[in-house]
């Protein structure tokens, strides 16, 4: 084992600024993972952090030949994708036989294996084509580029990213130029690693000011929008509501971005204006919400695809012929809905949108093709996958489920449900807190049903503890989880929050539920709630039936429910929305919600209130640093009067100047020593200073004064006098000034 560490420890000494080019490399690697969030799957982000981390520790502490760690990468990959895979609950093995084994495992790591090697082969390709200086720094200005367009032509903010690329191509350039110094001038390297702490800090005190001037600027709204948003402005589309990176009070108060249909939902909780500009215009014989798509993979921040979503069948869909759906269970009585569709904005959408449950396709204009148009069952999604002609005017069929609570509270629980997949729609991240199913336990408590479950939850969420407001205040946010924060810390705003919230506090007693974005109901053509209306027009208004105007301000997000034996039910649960469902009559009274005693989190509550105001970690520990470095350097700086005020608090009384000068003799010769004159264990000083003077010929009488006073003081029995003293304080000076 001591063996082992010393090989280590060698193999890092020797090849220490190779090593460090790893660091540097694993760096600007790491972050690009905020960018692929979006289009990778949680378990494939997770194997390629792994595979990084694994492949930086087997090249820094493995010191054994290069097919050998290349062997045990290998078998590390192999061992991330196996147990990533099985936390994940993505590798079911149902033999013990070994060979059904390796075939089960084999056929479930292609897809994955391909990221994971991947990622070995880039490190290994940047590892052997990035040698130069110019090459340094056109692979950190190639991912500068790449970043900046990112940030600024998507709605992610990448600028943390961008800083951390910066530093590392910084310390990349630095450590490249000490090894072409190590090998141009090994002399002039040996005395200058004879230090290493002198350099560590020099290096490092000056990133710190780098990374600490330009992380501490002060935040201001742009004075002229970004290129993503003068282009939408442009084509006269709006900007996405929806802002798909971290947001901060500043970012709120710019109000930057618009109401609408989100097409990224992967960051949630940014600010936005309401845009009232009209989107479509519906003719139906029932008011309804109108649903666009499906979300079931909750990160943790937002919601994404999954990976099962990203397979699911998807069906051609011809017109008037019944759409396949796994939405109501047969025997669920419903009413028809017909609405005619039309655009009122040039803009393709990913969906068409129409009321629960669609049925079939009985209408499509002309211009649209019908092979652009495609049917996800699984998630009831009327796709649309062209490029342009995006249908200007469509008509569904819809049936709208009846409630009957009574029934629906008459439903055995069954846990292993087989109608779907149950597993895709009670996922939740690893680090979900538990403080948000312990309050979805707390809240229903006692209920004997999951409909009673739910409709306590959504009471909860829709009672006075929360806020309904399109611009909350991130700065009272603490928690990295979204709907967290919003529970115990925000408690306030939009439909995302009161939505996400629902869908997952479900997902965390065992129901399943998904999360649905699309469009509420809108407003009738005419109805205008500033001017007065006769009876007549306003009896007209009250019907269900007519023509509803859908604005950008009229975007949604809502939570679906699924019922063994009844199929998915819309829950909505923002305060001032009601899902317009048809009921039977005489329902049974609403559920009510235990009172929880919130006492506890006051305090925490007030606390987060001031959040903003506390410094964070990392300052604390950029202070600390600095504070360690100016230490040092003041104890370097005045170590002769350390010396001497140590030396009078141990002998209760001030140094002879005999002493005095015996101490400063010490300190000039650990100068000397820094400066690369080392004293060997058996010469004198006097043999010492000799041969230096032999070794640096410039160096010649440097100590002709320092060394007879200091032998003086070390062998005479004369009495060194305060003149002696002075002049050796003199002479040290001008010994350092020649060295």
């Amino acid at each position: 084992m001591v063996k082992s560490l010393l090989a280590i420890a060698r193999n890092l000494r020797q090849d220490g600024l190779d090593k460090l080019i790893l660091l540097c490399v694993l760096v600007m690697l790491w972050q690009w993972q905020l960018p692929l969030k979006n289009l990778w799957s949680e378990e494939t982000i997770e194997m390629v952090r792994l595979t990084l981390l694994g492949y930086t520790a087997i090249q820094l502490f493995i010191p054994l030949h290069v097919w050998i760690r290349r062997i045990l990468i290998i078998l590390l990959i192999g061992l991330i994708q196996f147990e990533v895979l099985g936390a994940y609950q993505l590798l079911t093995l149902r033999t013990v036989k070994w060979s059904d084994v390796i075939l089960s495992w084999g056929a479930s790591q292609y897809p994955y294996m391909l990221f994971t090697f991947g990622t070995w082969a880039l490190f290994e390709i940047i590892r052997f084509l990035v040698r130069s200086r110019r090459r340094i720094i056109a692979f950190m200005t190639i991912q500068l580029i790449g970043l900046a367009i990112l940030d600024s032509f998507t709605v992610l903010n990448l600028w943390k990213q961008v800083a951390w690329v910066v530093l590392a191509g910084l310390s990349w350039l630095i450590v490249d130029h000490f090894i072409r110094l190590r090998s141009k001038y090994p002399e002039g390297w040996r005395n200058l690693a004879t230090y290493p702490l002198k350099l560590i800090c020099t290096v490092g005190l000056l990133l710190l000011v780098i990374v600490v001037a330009g992380t501490s600027m002060p935040s201001t709204v742009p004075l002229i929008p970004d290129p993503y948003t003068m282009w939408k402005t442009w084509k006269g589309e709006a900007v996405p509501t929806f802002y798909s990176g971290e947001v901060s009070a500043d970012t709120i108060n710019a109000r930057a971005y618009r109401s609408g249909y989100g097409r990224d939902d992967s960051t949630l909780g940014a600010g936005f204006d309401f845009d009232h500009t009209p989107v479509m215009e519906i003719n139906t014989n029932h008011r309804s919400y109108w649903r666009g798509e499906t979300r079931s993979y909750y990160t943790g921040e937002g919601w994404i695809e999954s990976y099962s979503e990203t397979l699911a069948q998807v069906q051609p869909v011809a017109l008037d012929q019944p759409l396949k759906s796994f939405d109501l269970a047969p025997t669920v009585e419903t009413t028809q809905l017909t609405a005619t569709v039309t655009m009122r904005r040039n803009e393709s959408y990913p969906v068409l949108f129409g009321a629960y449950s669609a049925q079939r396709l009985t209408q499509l204009d002309d211009a649209a093709k019908m092979g652009d148009i495609s049917w996800k069952p699984e998630s009831s999604s009327m796709l649309f996958t062209g490029k342009k002609d995006y249908p200007k005017t469509y008509t569904f069929v819809s049936e709208i489920p009846i409630i009957d609570e009574a029934k629906l509270r008459e439903l055995k629980v069954e846990r292993n449900r087989t109608s779907i997949n149950r597993m895709n729609y009670i996922q939740l991240p690893k680090e979900f807190p538990a403080r948000v199913k312990d309050l979805a336990l707390s809240l229903t408590a006692g209920q004997q049903n999951d409909y009673d479950r739910i409709q306590a939850l959504t009471t909860y969420l829709k009672s006075e503890k929360f806020t309904y407001t399109n611009e909350p205040d991130l700065s009272l946010k603490q928690s990295s989880d979204f709907v967290d924060s919003f529970l115990f810390e925000l408690k306030q705003g939009y439909c995302d929050y009161f939505s996400t919230s629902l869908v997952t506090m479900a997902r965390s007693i065992g129901i399943p539920a998904r999360w649905v974005k699309g469009y509420v109901g809108g407003s009738k053509e005419g109805y205008r709630p500033d001017q007065y209306m006769p009876n007549a027009m306003m009896e007209e208004m009250a019907k269900e039936e007519g023509t509803y105007i859908v604005s950008n301000a009229d975007a949604h997000s809502w939570a679906e429910i699924y019922f063994e034996g009844f199929g998915w039910i819309p829950f909505e649960a923002t305060p001032g929305f009601t899902i317009p469902m048809a009921q039977e009559e005489n329902q049974a009274a609403p559920v009510t919600v235990p009172d929880l005693d919130t006492t506890a989190n006051t305090d925490e509550t007030k606390e987060s209130s001031f959040a903003f105001m506390k410094p964070s970690i990392l300052t604390y520990s950029i202070m600390g640093i600095i504070f360690v470095i100016m230490l040092y350097v003041l104890f370097v700086r005045y170590r002769l009067h350390w010396n001497m005020l140590w030396r009078t608090l141990v002998h209760g009384h001030r140094p002879s100047s005999g002493q005095k000068l015996i101490v400063l003799t010490e300190h000039w010769l650990y100068y000397c020593r820094r400066k690369g004159l080392l004293r060997e264990e058996h010469e004198t000083l006097r043999e010492s200073v000799s041969r230096w003077e032999k070794e640096r010929s410039a160096l010649a009488g440097a100590w002709n004064q320092l060394l007879p006073l200091f032998e003086k003081a070390k062998y005479s029995t004369k009495p060194v006098t305060d003149q002696d003293w002075s002049q050796a304080q003199s002479e040290m000076k001008k010994l350092m000034q020649r060295l």
